[in-house]
């Protein structure tokens, strides 16, 4: 195999909000849950530093982003804005069903990264029936760790994720 040609893309530290709206229909049988959340994703954008505003900037073109989704929890990038970095998230556990809305992908107003820096925000909400293992060891009286997995198909050598905690507030991640 020939060695990629042209500079490598920069890795991109991307910071995770996630904001459980209800979850709840726990079916022990299907070992499946109902959630209903929001989650944003942010990351520093110091390319698009200049080229924001104009005919051709990139807040029109963020404007001009409408999300496409499938029916299996990708999130597809037809028509992601060419020179913006595309997270490509996935979500993992994905039950039978699943219904993301109100994406909205921008330049943040309010932020900008450590060296002042733009910083791209790209949200939305999810209402779906997510897969988890049981352990019904003590029924009724044990705990159920119920996980939501969004996850990238970009190699950890371009990706770095963490949880933001910008506003002060706290959701777990793991590996």
């Amino acid at each position: 195999f020939a060695p990629p040609r042209g500079a490598m893309p920069r890795k991109r530290e991307l910071y995770f909000y996630v904001q459980i709206l209800t979850f709840g229909n726990i079916k022990v049988t299907d070992q499946s849950f109902q959630a209903y959340f929001y989650l944003k994703a942010a990351w520093c954008e110091p390319e698009i530093e200049g080229k924001l505003d104009g005919d051709e900037g990139m807040r029109k073109k963020v404007d001009a982003f409408t999300a496409v989704f499938s029916e299996a929890g990708s999130m597809s990038s037809q028509n992601w804005p060419d020179d913006l970095f595309d997270p490509k998230l996935d979500f993992m556990n994905v039950g039978n069903e699943i219904k993301i809305f109100k994406a909205k992908l921008e330049v943040s107003p309010w932020r900008t990264g450590p060296k002042k820096e733009p910083v791209v925000e790209y949200s939305f909400y999810v209402r779906g029936t997510f897969i988890e293992s049981l352990e019904l060891r003590a029924f009724p009286f044990d705990v159920q760790p119920l996980r939501i997995s969004v996850s990238t198909s970009l190699p950890d050598t371009l990706i770095d994720l963490h949880e933001d905690t910008k506003l002060g507030v706290k959701c777990a991640l793991r590996p």
